[in-house]
């Protein structure tokens, strides 16, 4: 994948906790600029950002088709942030940041959307919430948007995939996360609650869980080895392998149908 430098740092958007900044990259396209170093660890939440699109990719959904690049912090790009109108936190986070940073490209005429229709759409926004332990998407926080020029729909925000520092701090711990099942206990659509690790056997090796194993190592090794989390591509990839395919976890009979 291209890594793009920054041209131009256009200003601060209304949304993002994490403090991320609107550029424009040296292709011409403004994107949102989300930092490694977002006041957290660095890397995991643009890893988990990237995971996730990629595998909206694998699968052929349509929910998120925005464009994603790695986009590099120079140090002599820390100007650029200090010249713009952003918050001072987020020139903080660019002076932590040095290195390789991900854009999200931006979504023209975009406004929150207030309801969702397309039932296509709201399964596969829940399928890749559940298969990456998106903890960040309920009914009052939906990031979902919508695009009133096209009349398109589109799902952002996984920053906090993987429940975000729960499962990393898990592996890092050296649980044996294979013998672990993220169960979600009561929706497909996220909220921490819904979630518990439960023992499980150990997952048999079998083709089809092979085949999208390898699949979702594939999109790990896309990303640069200088994020943390890469260290973890077996264990990490092990997890949304075992989701994929493992049926139970779509049991909607608890699932409350107003999410949306």
């Amino acid at each position: 994948m291209d890594i793009l430098r920054i041209k131009r740092v256009l200003g601060q958007p209304d949304f993002g906790g994490c403090k991320p900044v609107w550029i424009r990259a040296d292709d011409g396209v403004e994107y949102l600029l989300k930092f490694r170093y977002d006041g957290n660890e660095m890397d995991i939440s643009n890893f988990n950002e990237y995971l996730s699109y990629r595998i909206t990719d694998m699968l052929n959904y349509k929910i998120s088709p925005q464009g994603i690049k790695f986009i590099t912090i120079h140090s002599d790009d820390i100007i650029l942030f200090e010249n713009a109108k952003v918050d001072i936190e987020s020139v903080e986070f660019a002076k932590k940041s040095l290195g390789t940073n991900l854009g999200i490209q931006k979504i023209p005429f975009a406004q929150k959307a207030e309801s969702v229709t397309n039932s296509t759409f709201k399964k596969q926004v829940a399928n890749i919430d559940n298969y990456v332990l998106n903890s960040d998407r309920n009914k009052e926080n939906p990031n979902l948007l919508f695009n009133k020029q096209n009349s398109k729909y589109y799902a952002i925000d996984y920053g906090l995939a993987l429940l975000s520092h729960r499962v990393y701090e898990k592996i890092k711990d050296g649980d044996d996360i294979g013998q672990y099942v993220m169960q979600l206990q009561n929706c497909n659509v996220t909220e921490d609650m819904f979630y518990v690790f439960k023992n499980q056997k150990k997952i048999q090796i079998k083709s089809e869980f092979k085949e999208v194993l390898d699949k979702i190592l594939a999109i790990i090794d896309e990303c640069p080895s200088e994020w943390e989390p890469t260290k973890y591509r077996e264990q990490i990839a092990e997890i949304v392998a075992f989701r994929m395919l493992n049926r139970r976890l779509f049991d909607k009979h608890k699932c409350p149908s107003e999410l949306y």
